[in-house]
């Protein structure tokens, strides 16, 4: 007997949301690793450094940051264990993120979780139960895939060659492993979407906590390991994952208030559990789509705006002001970043005369009031007196959006006892 249809849509719904993120994160490791296509791919189990700060050329990732330089590695554990070596980091500030294949931060290795000595980590896969060596920090996985995305600040282009030594010195020693993934479907429809979330899901052990759902989902074709599971799915549950999967991915778009956090005037935010997601799988997939590979909350909060206090849209052409206190409890550093906003909702970096993408608490130059405060002056033209200029960040001539990346985030700004301050029309 045929699931009655509504039953059916639920069930579609529930095994898309819960396969969305590692299905996104399969498929970037995949282009990064094995797509024939990209000329900078490389293997797992390697490191790839990026050696320059992003500016308003890039445009192959949203909303990038102008902060720190990425060293990322996709790991497989299933022929053993693998270390990773990085050298000392004092006080700079640097993370580790190791993302499982749901997107989750199994681990965040960091100035402010183990300090700024250097370090060997040694991942075991699950069920090993060898010993690490001596001096490595043991870190049992649970599953055998895992993203390894690191951030190490840099402080303007300067510093740049400091941190390119730092990348040379890292170090990934692992088995030799040979587990390729079979080619990425060129199509987007749902007969690929459930194969190539099938095999990511068959490669590690699934969290126990999911079993219940994958019961439910094994119904309408979302099988860990199964071959082209849509072989063996009926017309009914076919038709019906063809004319959902455009209205689900659409849903995944912000909106929904209760996706978000109100941490100041307009100002935005993940939930408590960004990057640790447990049972809620819608927020996962729409972190995903938005911004993959969000640190967890602790680590840093990343608060994005489009209207000033007034709750007019930001624009480049109407100048305006945001006045940061001297206080702002982080631990590590905060910047602004500006955004030029596209038609499909991706934001790039603004073309200027200065040069500036982002202004903070590092920024070489600005000018504080008396208090300690900081004015930064967000328009378009640049601003005729001194001061002004100093404290400039440079925006579009037009509608633009502002990310306030607050990194070590202090205790006022986790509990949201202090929220962060409103733009002001100038």
């Amino acid at each position: 007997m045929h699931t009655p249809a509504a039953a059916l849509d639920e069930r579609i719904a529930e095994a898309y949301l819960y396969a969305f993120a590692v299905h996104d994160l399969a498929r970037t490791r995949w282009n990064a690793t094995q797509n024939a296509a990209n000329p900078n791919r490389f293997d797992v189990n390697t490191l790839s450094h990026a050696r320059r700060l992003l500016d308003h050329r890039d445009r192959w990732i949203t909303m990038p940051n102008n902060d720190t330089l990425y060293s990322i590695a996709w790991l497989d554990l299933s022929a053993g264990p693998v270390t990773f070596a990085y050298p000392a980091m004092d006080e700079r500030y640097y993370s580790f993120a190791f993302l499982d294949p749901w997107t989750d931060n199994v681990a965040c290795i960091s100035r402010r979780t183990v300090g700024g000595e250097a370090r060997t980590l040694w991942l075991a896969p699950p069920g090993w139960t060898g010993e690490p060596p001596a001096g490595a920090t043991p870190m049992r996985m649970a599953s055998n895939d895992l993203w390894l995305l690191g951030r190490v600040l840099v402080d303007g282009v300067a510093d740049v060659p400091a941190v390119h030594a730092l990348q040379d010195a890292m170090r990934i020693e692992a088995p030799a492993v040979s587990r390729p993934w079979r080619a990425l479907p060129a199509e987007r429809d749902a007969r690929a979407f459930l194969a190539f979330s099938a095999e990511a899901l068959g490669r590690s052990p699934v969290p126990a906590r999911d079993a219940a759902l994958l019961e439910r989902a094994a119904s309408v074709g979302l099988v860990p390991g199964a071959d082209d599971p849509w072989s063996h799915l009926d017309e009914p549950t076919r038709e019906a994952w063809t004319r959902l999967m455009p209205e689900l991915r659409r849903q995944l778009r912000p909106g929904d208030p209760a996706r978000r956090s109100v941490v100041g005037t307009n100002w935005f935010s993940g939930l408590d559990h960004i990057g640790r997601y447990g049972e809620d799988h819608g927020y996962r997939a729409m972190i995903a789509l938005l911004g993959l590979g969000a640190l967890e909350r602790e680590e840093a909060i990343y608060a994005t705006c489009g209207q000033d206090a007034s709750r007019h849209a930001l624009d480049g052409t109407r100048p305006a002001t945001l006045t940061v206190p001297a206080d702002l409890p982080v631990g590590a550093f905060w910047s602004l970043s500006m955004y030029r906003m596209e038609s499909d909702g991706r934001g790039f970096f603004v073309d200027n005369p200065i040069d500036r993408y982002t202004i903070g608490d590092r920024t070489p130059g600005i000018e504080r009031e008396t208090d300690g405060s900081l004015v930064i002056r967000l328009q378009h033209a640049m601003p005729e007196e001194a001061r002004g200029r100093a404290n400039w960040l440079p925006a579009p001539e037009g509608r633009y959006v502002l990310n306030w990346r607050l990194y070590e985030p202090g205790e006022g700004l986790l509990t949201r006892r202090t929220l962060l301050p409103g733009v002001s029309p100038a």
